[in-house]
Protein backbone atom coordinates (compact mmCIF):
# COMPACT_ATOMS: atom_id res chain seq x y z
CA UNK A 1 0.00 0.00 0.00
CA UNK A 2 1.30 3.44 -0.96
CA UNK A 3 1.51 6.06 1.75
CA UNK A 4 0.96 9.59 0.60
CA UNK A 5 1.25 13.04 2.08
CA UNK A 6 -1.38 15.36 0.73
CA UNK A 7 -2.13 19.03 1.21
CA UNK A 8 -4.66 20.46 -1.22
CA UNK A 9 -3.23 23.38 -3.23
CA UNK A 10 -6.70 24.30 -4.59
CA UNK A 11 -5.44 24.11 -8.17
CA UNK A 12 -8.65 22.47 -9.42
CA UNK A 13 -6.76 19.93 -11.51
CA UNK A 14 -8.54 16.95 -9.93
CA UNK A 15 -11.82 18.53 -11.08
CA UNK A 16 -10.58 18.65 -14.68
CA UNK A 17 -9.60 15.02 -15.17
CA UNK A 18 -12.04 13.28 -17.51
CA UNK A 19 -14.17 10.80 -15.63
CA UNK A 20 -17.27 10.59 -13.49
CA UNK A 21 -18.21 12.09 -10.15
CA UNK A 22 -20.68 9.63 -8.68
CA UNK A 23 -23.36 10.96 -6.38
CA UNK A 24 -25.83 9.23 -4.13
CA UNK A 25 -29.40 10.36 -3.67
CA UNK A 26 -28.49 11.73 -0.24
CA UNK A 27 -25.60 13.74 -1.71
CA UNK A 28 -27.86 15.01 -4.48
CA UNK A 29 -30.45 16.18 -1.98
CA UNK A 30 -27.78 17.92 0.09
CA UNK A 31 -26.38 19.70 -2.99
CA UNK A 32 -29.88 20.68 -4.17
CA UNK A 33 -30.66 22.16 -0.76
CA UNK A 34 -27.33 24.04 -0.77
CA UNK A 35 -28.16 25.45 -4.22
CA UNK A 36 -31.72 26.23 -3.09
CA UNK A 37 -33.16 24.01 -5.80
CA UNK A 38 -35.89 21.41 -5.85
CA UNK A 39 -34.23 17.97 -5.91
CA UNK A 40 -35.80 16.97 -9.24
CA UNK A 41 -34.73 20.28 -10.82
CA UNK A 42 -31.20 19.70 -9.53
CA UNK A 43 -31.14 16.17 -10.98
CA UNK A 44 -32.35 17.40 -14.36
CA UNK A 45 -29.95 20.34 -14.59
CA UNK A 46 -26.77 18.97 -13.02
CA UNK A 47 -26.78 15.17 -13.24
CA UNK A 48 -27.19 12.34 -15.69
CA UNK A 49 -27.74 8.61 -15.46
CA UNK A 50 -25.16 6.52 -17.25
CA UNK A 51 -25.82 2.83 -17.79
CA UNK A 52 -23.44 0.62 -15.79
CA UNK A 53 -22.06 3.72 -14.04
CA UNK A 54 -25.02 5.27 -12.23
CA UNK A 55 -25.96 8.83 -11.30
CA UNK A 56 -23.12 11.27 -11.97
CA UNK A 57 -22.57 15.00 -12.11
CA UNK A 58 -22.58 16.42 -15.60
CA UNK A 59 -19.32 17.73 -16.94
CA UNK A 60 -18.51 20.88 -18.85
CA UNK A 61 -17.52 20.76 -22.53
CA UNK A 62 -13.85 20.53 -21.46
CA UNK A 63 -14.64 17.49 -19.21
CA UNK A 64 -14.22 19.52 -16.02
CA UNK A 65 -16.78 19.28 -13.25
CA UNK A 66 -19.87 21.38 -13.83
CA UNK A 67 -19.32 23.00 -10.41
CA UNK A 68 -15.72 24.10 -11.04
CA UNK A 69 -15.51 27.86 -11.52
CA UNK A 70 -12.23 29.81 -11.43
CA UNK A 71 -10.43 26.86 -9.80
CA UNK A 72 -13.02 26.77 -7.01
CA UNK A 73 -15.74 24.30 -6.19
CA UNK A 74 -19.11 26.05 -6.09
CA UNK A 75 -20.48 23.32 -3.81
CA UNK A 76 -17.37 22.75 -1.66
CA UNK A 77 -19.18 22.53 1.72
CA UNK A 78 -21.48 19.78 0.34
CA UNK A 79 -19.24 18.18 -2.30
CA UNK A 80 -19.71 14.44 -2.89
CA UNK A 81 -17.78 11.87 -0.86
CA UNK A 82 -15.74 11.00 -3.95
CA UNK A 83 -14.40 14.57 -3.97
CA UNK A 84 -13.95 14.77 -0.18
CA UNK A 85 -11.85 11.62 -0.05
CA UNK A 86 -9.53 12.30 -3.01
CA UNK A 87 -6.66 11.27 -3.25
CA UNK A 88 -7.12 8.64 -0.53
CA UNK A 89 -8.87 6.18 -2.84
CA UNK A 90 -8.01 2.47 -2.67
CA UNK A 91 -7.07 2.32 -6.35
CA UNK A 92 -4.54 5.13 -5.81
CA UNK A 93 -3.19 3.80 -2.52
CA UNK A 94 -2.91 0.22 -3.79
CA UNK A 95 -1.46 0.84 -7.25
CA UNK A 96 1.92 2.53 -7.70
CA UNK A 97 1.29 3.28 -11.37
CA UNK A 98 -2.06 4.91 -10.52
CA UNK A 99 -0.37 7.01 -7.84
CA UNK A 100 2.28 8.07 -10.34
CA UNK A 101 -0.46 9.12 -12.80
CA UNK A 102 -2.34 11.12 -10.15
CA UNK A 103 0.87 12.87 -9.06
CA UNK A 104 1.21 14.19 -12.62
CA UNK A 105 -1.84 16.43 -12.20
CA UNK A 106 -2.26 16.78 -8.42
CA UNK A 107 0.15 19.38 -7.03
CA UNK A 108 -0.77 18.53 -3.44
CA UNK A 109 0.63 14.99 -3.28
CA UNK A 110 4.18 14.66 -2.00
Amino acid sequence: MNEIKFSCKRCGNCCRVPGFVHISKTEGKRIAEFLKLDFLDFKKKYTEWILFVGRVLKGNEDSSCIFLKDNSCMIYPVRPEQCRTFPYWKNILNDTSELKYVKEYCKGIE
